[in-house]
């Protein structure tokens, strides 16, 4: 919620590591009750609809290819941010958070018409 009220200032030279960075967005992801659910509900949905096999190496893999998305995704939604911050200051990260905003309003409002139509028809 801190990125909506102002950006994030920038680092102090040696503030902090980027692995223990890291290391606390893991944590503070692993906690979040709201992330586990979505994930949980993931992992049903994967599972009844066959597209996850039971068993270790299955889950392995799906543990890894979750994980490697996520790091990609997050990286280059990083180094988009840092080169349009560079850019235009407060003015472009606060547009990137909007348009960040309304593509979560769509995905949602998506799901809520196909969940819709899957209920009544």
């Amino acid at each position: 919620l801190r990125s909506w009220q102002r950006p994030n200032a920038p680092a102090a030279a040696g503030a902090a590591s980027p692995g223990r960075e890291f290391a606390l967005g893991v944590a503070l992801c692993a906690t979040n009750p709201l992330f586990l659910g979505f994930w949980l509900s993931v992992i049903s949905w994967c599972r009844d609809g066959g597209w996850l096999a039971t068993g270790a190496p299955t889950a392995a893999a799906f543990l890894a290819g979750v994980a490697a998305g996520d790091a990609a995704w997050f990286a280059l939604l990083s180094r988009l941010g840092a080169a349009l911050g560079a850019g235009g200051g407060a003015a472009v990260l606060g547009r990137i958070n909007g348009a960040a905003g309304l593509l979560f309003l769509g995905a949602a409002a998506w799901c809520v018409l196909d969940l819709w139509r899957e209920s009544f028809g």
